[in-house]
């Protein structure tokens, strides 16, 4: 738990017992209350306050180290994060909230640096944005338009297997007003949430799969002359030296 600035600085001396501190700013105001053992060591829960009074940060102390879930408010007392911490680390899932109590952000924590999945998401909950991290280095990152569009993507070498219990299911996007006609290619979009578009291909038996004319609409689509729906497959690889290893599929109508 960081401290303020301070001018003034208030404790009582260490007898044979735990002791509270008292810490002030420069106008008087109390700005963190401290429980301190008779080592002179941090141990309980140290609290820091908003300008208002409201308690800002509740942070769990062991023998001078942070130990268990560190809390912060917003101002009006409504929950704004929870950060888990073992032997003065981040280690867990810190969770971050809207004022209205949604999920804002998590994100895995091992050792005190990011490692594993991060979740950004809009206030109605849709994923904003997701990043896959190897300790405290970040190896794959997708960000999302509000109405589910993929719009930037990043991939470095991954060495951790994709998580399949978590991807989302397959997602297809045409530009506006557009869809699958017979006998006509189409540019699209298709993406699976949370796997890199480099670890997909793509078949079909109902037409051919070319490719797209832009960066945002990569696919192209021809369904056959006598189909009324369009099977697409989608093959998934799950890390960087991995074969094809997972089959969804997704049925697109296709309009005379």
């Amino acid at each position: 738990m960081r401290l303020p600035s301070l001018t003034l600085l208030l404790s009582f001396p260490l007898l044979l017992s735990a002791q509270i501190e008292k810490v002030y700013d420069d106008l008087e105001q109390l700005v963190a209350v401290n429980p301190i053992n008779v080592e002179g060591y941090l141990d309980g829960v140290g609290v820091n306050f908003h300008a208002n009074g409201a308690i800002a940060t509740e942070t769990p102390f062991v023998n001078g180290k942070i130990e268990g879930e560190e809390r912060e408010y917003y101002e009006d007392g409504r929950l704004k994060s929870v950060c888990p911490y073992r032997n003065n680390l981040r280690e867990g899932v810190f969770t971050g909230y809207f004022p209205d109590g949604g999920v804002r952000i998590r994100q895995e924590w091992s050792q005190g640096q990011r490692h594993g999945n991060t979740f950004i998401y809009y206030p109605d909950g849709s994923i904003r944005a997701y990043g896959k991290w190897e300790y405290d280095e970040m190896v794959f990152a997708q960000r999302f338009s509000e109405t589910g569009m993929l719009l930037e993507e990043r991939l470095d070498y991954m060495r951790i297997p994709l998580d399949t219990a978590v991807m989302g299911e397959v997602k297809v996007v045409f530009p506006e007003g557009k869809g699958l006609k017979k006998g006509h290619s189409t540019d699209l979009q298709v993406f699976v949430p949370l796997v890199p578009t480099a670890f997909l291909s793509f078949s079909t038996q109902d037409g051919a799969v070319g490719l797209g004319e832009s960066e945002a609409f990569p696919l192209a689509l021809l369904p056959g002359r006598d189909v009324t729906e369009l099977k697409l497959y989608v093959q998934i690889r799950t890390h960087s030296d991995a074969g094809p290893s997972l089959l969804k599929s997704v049925v697109l109508p296709v309009a005379h």
